[in-house]
C-alpha cells in the first residue's frame, strides 16, 4: 500500500515538472516576425515650442570698470604780485585731501599760509586780478562771487571797488585776509582819503563863503567865517593826533622788521658755520684710501691664487697621460700573461728530435711584469688624484680670494658713499646757507620798505597838518576879511585854489588805490568748467615746495571704462542708452555712451577691442531696494553694461530660432503641429530681428497665431515620420536655416542678445 502511494506521488511530481518545462520553453521561443518587431526603433515623437507674442531687442553686453570721470592734473598759476613781495618759493601748508569733494567756493589746499579757492569758470586763472583790470576772467570771477552771495556789483568784467569788497568778504568768510595793502599802506590810504575829505571841506567852505557873500548880510558872513575857523582849527588838531598815531604804528613796524632782519642775519652766521664744518669733514678721505689699499692687497692675493691654480692644472694632463700609458701597459701585460698561460714552446732538431719547453718560467715573468704594470698604474692614478685635489684646493683658494676682493670693493663703495654723503651734507649746508641768505635779503628789503613807509607816513602826516593849518589860515583870513571890508573876487579866488587842491588830492588817492588795492593772486584761485570736483590724488604734500602739479581731480560723477569687439563697435553709437548693473551692490542704473574710440587698440585696450566710455545719467545711485549707495563704493568695481542695438518696439510673433528652416526654393518657413496625431503643416514666413534665442516672423503663406506649436526637432534626432518631400509638404527633408547664426553666442565679454 505504501508502495502504491509513493508511485502515485512520483507521477504527480513528474507531471508538474513536464508542465513547468513546457511553460519555460514557451517564454524563450519567439517567431522571426516577433523578433523583428521587437527590434524596430520606437516611433519618433516631435519636440515643439509655442509661438509667442513678445518684444525682441538685440543688445551688446560687455563688462566695464567704474571710475570717476574726466581726470585732470592741477597746476597753480604764477602770481607776479606774490613773487615780487615775498619771493617765488611756495610751500604747502595744508595739502589737498584725497577723496574730498570740492564745491564752488571750497578751499582746495593752503600754500604758504594762503588759500587756494575753487570757482566755476571756463577760462583758467592766468594773471593776478587787480583794481582797474578788465576782461573775461574778471567777469567769471564776479559771476562766481555773486553765486556765493558776495555782491560784486554789476557783472561787467571791470575790477572796481565793489569787486574788491566782494573779494575781501570771500576771504574773510573763510578765515583769511585778502591779498592787499599792508598796515602801512592802509595808513597811507586813510591819510590820503582824509586829505581828500579835507580838500572837499575846503571847497565847500570856499563855495559857501562865495555864496554867502553874494546873498547874506555882513553879520551872517562874520558868523559863518567864525564857524569855518573853528572847524579848521579842530581839523588841525585831528591831523596832529593822526600823525602821532601813524608815527607810533610805523615805528612799531620798523622795530619788528629790524628784529626779523637781525634774526635772519644770525641764521646766516649759523648756516655759514655749519657749511664750514661740513667742508672740513668732506676733506678727510682717509677711509677711501685705506679701503683702496685693502682692495689692492685682496686683488694681489687673488692673482697669486689664480697663478697657483693654473700651475696645478698643468699637472692634470701629465697625470692623465701617465694613467693612460700605465693602463695600456697593464692591459698588454694581462694579454701577454693570458697568452703565455695558454701556449707552450716546442722546437724540432735536425735529427728529428722534438723538444718541448716548460712555460712556467715565462708565466712567472709575465705575472711579474703585470704586477709592475699594475703598480705603475696605481701610482699614476694616485698622482692624478693628488693633482686633482691640488687643483680643487687652489680653486677654493681662488674663490676665497675673489670673495675677499668683493668685500674689499664693497668697502671701497661704502667709503665712497661716506665721502658722497659728506659731499651731500656740504651741498645741503650750502643750500641752507643760500636759503638763509635769501631770507636775510628779504627781511632787509622788508625793513627798507618799512623805513620808506615810515618816511612816507611822516611826510604825509606833515602834509596833512600843513594842509589843515593852511585851511585854518584861509579860514582866519576869511574871518579877517569879513571883519574888514572885502570883495567877492577874493572869495572866488580862494574857491579856485581850494578846488585845485582837491583835484590834486583826488589824483594822489586814485594813484595810491591803483597801487595798493585788493588783489586776487593767480595762484589763489582755480577755475573749472564744471563743479563739484573730487580730489583723486594729492600730488604736493605738507612741506613740499610747489614746483608742479598739486593734485589730480575728477568730476564727482561716475564713468565706466569698457571695450567691445570691432564687429560690435560698428553697431554702437555715441549717445546710445545703456543699462548698468552691479550684482555686488544690487544696483541697476541708466547710462549713456559718451565716448567710443575711432580706432581699435587705443586708450589701453587690446588690439582687437575698441574703447568705450559710459556715463550714468542718474545723479544718485540707488540699490534695487531703494537705498542709496555711496558712489565711492562703486568706484573700481566691475559692472555689466547692456547696450540696446535694435528693437521691434512692440510685441510681435516670435518663434525659437531652431524652429526656422529653409525650403527647396530658398524661402524661410516653420513647421506647425496642430495635433500629435495629424500630419504637420508648413507656414512660409519672412524673418525679422533675432534676439534672446527667438526670431520675429511674419506669415506670408499659411495661418499662424500665438499659441501655435512650432516643431523644433525630434526626440531621437531623426526626421519625423510622414515628413513631406521637396514638394513643400511636411517631411520634405528641408535643411536648417542660418537664422540662428545671426545671434552670436554669449561669452564673458560680448553677447548679441541675452
Amino acid at each position: 500500500m505504501a508502495s502504491k502511494t509513493l508511485l502515485r506521488l512520483g507521477a504527480v511530481v513528474g507531471l508538474i515538472g513536464l508542465t513547468g518545462g513546457a511553460w519555460l520553453a514557451g517564454r524563450q521561443v519567439r517567431s522571426p516576425a516577433e523578433a523583428a518587431a521587437k527590434a524596430r526603433p520606437p516611433t519618433a515623437s516631435r519636440i515643439t515650442a509655442g509661438v509667442e507674442e513678445r518684444t525682441l531687442e538685440s543688445t551688446v553686453i560687455v563688462r566695464g570698470i567704474v571710475r570717476y570721470g574726466d581726470p585732470r592734473s592741477v597746476v597753480l598759476a604764477t602770481s607776479a604780485a606774490k613773487t615780487t613781495t615775498s619771493g617765488a618759493t611756495l610751500i604747502v601748508s595744508t595739502p589737498a585731501e584725497k577723496g574730498a569733494t570740492l564745491p564752488e567756493g571750497a578751499t582746495a589746499l593752503i600754500v604758504g599760509g594762503r588759500p587756494v579757492f575753487v570757482l566755476q569758470g571756463k577760462l583758467p586763472a592766468y594773471r593776478d586780478m587787480r583794481p582797474g583790470d578788465v576782461g573775461e576772467d574778471v567777469s567769471q570771477l564776479e559771476a562766481a562771487l555773486a553765486r556765493l552771495g558776495f555782491s560784486p556789483g554789476p557783472v561787467d568784467g571791470k575790477y572796481d571797488s565793489a569787486t574788491q569788497r566782494a573779494v575781501d568778504a570771500l576771504y574773510e568768510s573763510k578765515g583769511f585776509r585778502s591779498f592787499g595793502p599792508t598796515d602801512s599802506q592802509r595808513t597811507q590810504l586813510r591819510t590820503s582819503r582824509s586829505s581828500v575829505g579835507q580838500a572837499d571841506d575846503a571847497v565847500l567852505n570856499a563855495q559857501r563863503n562865495v555864496d554867502q557873500m553874494r546873498r547874506s548880510s555882513e553879520g551872517d558872513k562874520l558868523l559863518s567865517a567864525q564857524e569855518q575857523v573853528t572847524s579848521a582849527e579842530s581839523k588841525v588838531t585831528a591831523a596832529q593826533s593822526d600823525a602821532v598815531t601813524s608815527a607810533a604804528r610805523s615805528d612799531s613796524e620798523v622795530q619788528a622788521r629790524q628784529e626779523a632782519a637781525d634774526l635772519a642775519a644770525r641764521q646766516v652766521m649759523l648756516a655759514q658755520q655749519t657749511l664750514d664744518r661740513s667742508k672740513r669733514d668732506a676733506v678727510d678721505t682717509t677711509p677711501v684710501a685705506d679701503s683702496r689699499d685693502g682692495l689692492e692687497t685682496a686683488r694681489s692675493s687673488l692673482r697669486s691664487a689664480i697663478a697657483a691654480r693654473d700651475e696645478a692644472q698643468t699637472q692634470i694632463p701629465l697625470g692623465e697621460a701617465a694613467v693612460k700609458d700605465a693602463t695600456v701597459t697593464a692591459d698588454q701585460a694581462r694579454k701577454d700573461l693570458d697568452t703565455t698561460k695558454s701556449t707552450s714552446s716546442t722546437s724540432v732538431a735536425p735529427n728529428g728530435v722534438i723538444t718541448v719547453y716548460d712555460g712556467a718560467e715565462r708565466v712567472k715573468q709575465a705575472e711579474s711584469f703585470l704586477r709592475q704594470a699594475e703598480a705603475s698604474l696605481r701610482q699614476a692614478e694616485a698622482t692624478l688624484a693628488t693633482a686633482n685635489r691640488s687643483v680643487d684646493a687652489r680653486a677654493a683658494s681662488v674663490t676665497d680670494a675673489e670673495r675677499a676682493v668683493s668685500r674689499a670693493e664693497a668697502s671701497v663703495g661704502r667709503a665712497g658713499l661716506t665721502v658722497n654723503d659728506r659731499s651731500s651734507t656740504v651741498a645741503d649746508a650750502e643750500q641752507r646757507l643760500l636759503s638763509a641768505q635769501n631770507d636775510a635779503a628779504r627781511t632787509q628789503r622788508e625793513l627798507a620798505t618799512s623805513l620808506t613807509t615810515r618816511e612816507t607816513t611822516t611826510r604825509n602826516s606833515a602834509e596833512a597838518i600843513r594842509q589843515a593849518k593852511a585851511a585854518a589860515k584861509i579860514a582866519g583870513s576869511q574871518l579877517a576879511a569879513v571883519r574888514t571890508p572885502s570883495d567877492l573876487a577874493s572869495a572866488q579866488a580862494q574857491l579856485r585854489n581850494a578846488e585845485a587842491s582837491r583835484a590834486r588830492a583826488q589824483t594822489e588817492l586814485a594813484d595810491l588805490e591803483a597801487q595798493v588795492g585788493i588783489f586776487v593772486p593767480a595762484n589763489e584761485v582755480l577755475f573749472f568748467p564744471t563743479l563739484p570736483l573730487r580730489v583723486d590724488e594729492a600730488k604736493a604734500l605738507r612741506g613740499d615746495v610747489v614746483t608742479g602739479p598739486v593734485m589730480t581731480v575728477t568730476t564727482a560723477r561716475l564713468a565706466v571704462d569698457s571695450s567691445v569687439n570691432t564687429s560690435d563697435a560698428k553697431l554702437v553709437r555715441k549717445g546710445a542708452k545703456v543699462k548698468i548693473e552691479s550684482s555686488e551692490f544690487d544696483v541697476e542704473i541708466d547710462g549713456t555712451v559718451t565716448d567710443i574710440a575711432a580706432t581699435a587698440g587705443t586708450k589701453g585696450v587690446d588690439p582687437g577691442k575698441v574703447y568705450l566710455e559710459v556715463t550714468p545719467t542718474d545723479d544718485a545711485v540707488k540699490a534695487a531696494g531703494g537705498a542709496s549707495v555711496d558712489p565711492t563704493d562703486l568706484n573700481g568695481s566691475s559692472v555689466k553694461l547692456t547696450i540696446p542695438i535694435e528693437s521691434t518696439g512692440k510685441a510681435v510673433l516670435a518663434v525659437p530660432v531652431a524652429g526656422v528652416s529653409v525650403a527647396a526654393d530658398g524661402s524661410s518657413r516653420i513647421e506647425i503641429e496642430d495635433s500629435p496625431f495629424k500630419p504637420t503643416r508648413f507656414v512660409r514666413i519672412r524673418t525679422g530681428i533675432s534676439a534672446e534665442g527667438f526670431v520675429a516672423v511674419i506669415p506670408i503663406e499659411g495661418a499662424l497665431q500665438a499659441g501655435d506649436l512650432v516643431v523644433v526637432g525630434n526626440r531621437d534626432g531623426s526626421l519625423i515620420a510622414g515628413a513631406v518631400q521637396p514638394n513643400d509638404q511636411p517631411g520634405d527633408g528641408s535643411t536648417s536655416t542660418d537664422v540662428a547664426a545671426t545671434v552670436a553666442p554669449p561669452d564673458t565679454e560680448t553677447a548679441t542678445g541675452s
